[in-house]
């Protein structure tokens, strides 16, 4: 047995922790889902789960570090990300009509873009970001071996996607998708408002 399994565990269970706590992650899925269907959701989760793996690669192997020498790194990816959600909260509110659940395949987003709003809404969170690396900087040594810390930045990685693929299913569940489908518009307008709101708090804070 690995003598780094307990600190692993530990940041493993933190981490699966903060996950399923709602954030700009959950609301641009639940938006893809409600509004393009759970197929171009499983994208956005895809996304979501690679922007982790990476974060916590270059937490891992020292990237870190990178934030100490140059720490106005940190302000490039706050604003980055700050313009980021906002553009994604405008386009919610511009967003009209509904979706029906059983058409995913004619969904107008395309999964290139799905994915893309799941990974850069991760990557360019500075929140999301100081918060893996303070929990890997805390928990796991930095003698951790190469291969282990690539595993570990995969079971990341990947249980990050099954929760959200998971997620996913609740707006596009057979017997809520009527009720989601009814009211899309509405909160297509209240994730927009969110997501703007979560913009100029995030561009407005002190890191």
């Amino acid at each position: 047995m690995t003598p780094y399994l307990e600190p692993m565990l530990l940041t493993y269970s933190i981490f699966m922790m903060g996950a399923i706590s709602p954030g700009p992650d959950a609301i641009v899925l639940l938006k893809t889902a409600i509004s393009n269907g759970r197929q171009k959701a499983y994208f956005v989760a895809l996304g979501l789960g690679l922007s982790v793996f990476l974060i916590t690669q270059y937490t891992l192997f020292g990237m870190s570090f990178m934030f100490e020498k140059f720490p106005w790194l940190i302000y490039v990816i706050q604003y980055g990300g700050s313009l980021f959600l906002l553009y994604l909260g405008i386009q919610s509110l511009r967003a009209k009509g509904s979706f029906d659940v059983k058409d995913f395949d004619t969904a107008p987003l395309k999964s290139i873009m799905a994915f893309r709003n799941g990974f850069m809404t991760n990557f360019l969170n500075p929140f999301a970001i100081l918060y893996i690396v303070s929990l890997m900087s805390a928990q796991i040594p930095p003698e951790v071996p190469g291969i282990q810390k690539l595993i570990f930045g995969v079971l990341l990685g990947f249980s990050y996607f099954a929760w959200n693929s998971v997620l996913s299913f609740i707006p596009t569940n057979r017997y809520l998708g009527a009720f989601f489908n009814k009211y899309s518009v509405v909160f297509n307008k209240i994730s927009g408002v969110l997501l703007i709101y979560i913009a100029i708090s995030n561009a407005l804070k002190n890191i």
